[in-house]
């Protein structure tokens, strides 16, 4: 019995969907910190989720957050995890469209999440599941599959534009129907009940929002207002994957007309080319004037920090359909910069009046007239980065987001049956052998 097991699992599981389990999860376990491998009586009080989670690259909101998760040692402490990454593709100049290398990365997870499904003990699988193209078919057969299993399924959604698909077309009214059936659904604002409504219950719906780590690594406490505030000329900071519907051209536009009238600033874009014809037109820019006009690629890390350090204000035009809670912005707020931005999406939650100024889309006069109201007011500024800082740490940090989250997978995996008495964790190293199956079905 155990060897036709096991020959079951070699046959389902390939080289490389082992080696994707143990390396991904046996990592985050390490580096997490968490207890569960060396207190096993601790382990078995614990609810066990698998968390399949789109992870860099590409980098996106939904697979930093995704990553966040991943590596969140608070989750570890509380939850029994277990981590399936989802990846894609590094280049996010590449059409977006088919390819073998894609279907054999869903495959892989596909095959990872089927053993530990066939494993058993699972109490719930969260995942963050895109709604669009390709990928939404790939993570519809991952949620039938865990349905399949009667395992409970918690889907983090970081995009909108559910509820146009699914008047538009009967094949994603058909596909939405599939995916979200008995599903718990987060998001990241109330504003998005209306998207989902065609397919998400009321009281299957919950808020969690984004939050960044704090690039200052000071108490939120401390009175806080951006040295470069005062700035002469002030330096306007552009940071976001460089498509055209971010607006990176607009606030290109917008900066010349400033300059036409004479009023001194400096306009910095940051983050990797995605648009050739956005990358000509920027470059072509910042030949003719070096000193206002400034290129920089992709910055991650300690090097966006700094970079954020030394603007004065932060603008993101953006007029992006899938737009829904920029993690730029949050990191902007994190480092008290003053914001311009527009009404997509959540941003709206993010940028009040005290907070920044918010313009219509696609309209660089008003654009225009933002950034000169800012350039032109270091006290304004002021004011404005301050309780940026304030509501970044009152409700946007990862610290809170974290705590945010586990109480929500708290609660939804509570409904869950008890644990099976004298279950253990699994191993990773274990995937494929015999071992105690519990099945909550849940519908």
């Amino acid at each position: 019995m155990r060897a036709g097991a096991e020959n079951l699992s070699n046959l389902i599981l390939s080289p490389n969907t082992k080696a994707l389990m143990f390396r991904e999860s046996h990592r985050w376990s390490t580096e997490g910190g968490s207890s569960e491998t060396s207190d096993l009586s601790g382990s078995l009080l614990k609810r066990r989720i698998l968390l399949v989670c789109h992870m860099p690259p590409p980098v996106h909101g939904a697979s930093v957050m995704g990553k966040a998760v991943a590596e969140s040692r608070k989750l570890r402490e509380t939850f029994d995890c277990t981590v399936i990454p989802i990846r894609g593709n590094a280049d996010l100049a590449r059409p977006r469209r088919f390819s073998l290398e894609k279907l054999r990365t869903a495959l892989d997870v596909f095959r990872a999440l089927f053993a530990a499904l066939r494993k058993g003990g699972i109490d719930a699988v969260y995942m963050t599941a895109a709604i669009n193209g390709s990928a939404a078919f790939r993570d519809l057969c991952l949620l039938l599959l865990c349905r399949t299993f009667g395992a409970r399924r918690i889907i983090h959604l970081h995009m909108k534009g559910l509820r146009a698909r699914y008047q538009a077309s009967l094949c994603y009214r058909i596909l939405y129907r599939m995916m979200f059936s008995g599903a718990d659904v987060i998001h990241l604002s109330e504003s998005f009940y209306d998207d989902v409504s065609p397919v998400v219950a009321r009281g299957k719906f919950h808020v969690v929002a984004n939050g960044v780590p704090d690039i200052l690594n000071r108490n939120c406490d401390e009175s806080f207002c951006s040295k470069q505030c005062a700035a002469d000329p002030p330096t306007i900071l552009f940071m976001s994957n460089r498509f055209r519907d971010k607006g990176p051209l607009d606030l290109l536009e917008a900066s010349d007309r400033l300059h036409a009238d004479g009023v001194a600033h400096r306009v910095m874009f940051v983050g990797a080319g995605a648009d050739p014809d956005v990358e000509r037109t920027l470059n072509e820019a910042a030949a003719r004037d070096p000193g206002r006009v400034r290129l920089h690629g992709g910055r991650y890390g300690a090097e966006r920090d700094a970079l954020l350090q030394t603007a004065s204000i932060f603008a993101l035009p953006t007029f992006y359909s899938f737009e829904c809670q920029p993690l730029v912005l949050i990191e902007a707020m994190a480092a008290g910069l003053p914001l311009i931005s527009t009404p997509e999406g959540a941003i709206s939650d993010l940028v009040g009046s005290d907070v920044g100024i918010l313009c219509a889309q696609r309209d660089v006069g008003a654009l225009a007239v933002a950034m000169r109201r800012l350039i032109e007011d270091p006290q304004l500024r002021g004011r404005m980065g301050r309780v940026a800082r304030q509501r970044y740490c009152a409700d946007f940090s990862l610290d809170i987001f974290e705590s945010r989250l586990i109480a929500t997978l708290s609660s939804l995996t509570a409904k869950c049956p008890a644990p099976a008495p004298g279950r253990q964790p699994d191993p990773l190293t274990n995937f494929g052998r015999e071992g105690p199956v519990s099945r909550p079905r849940y519908r």
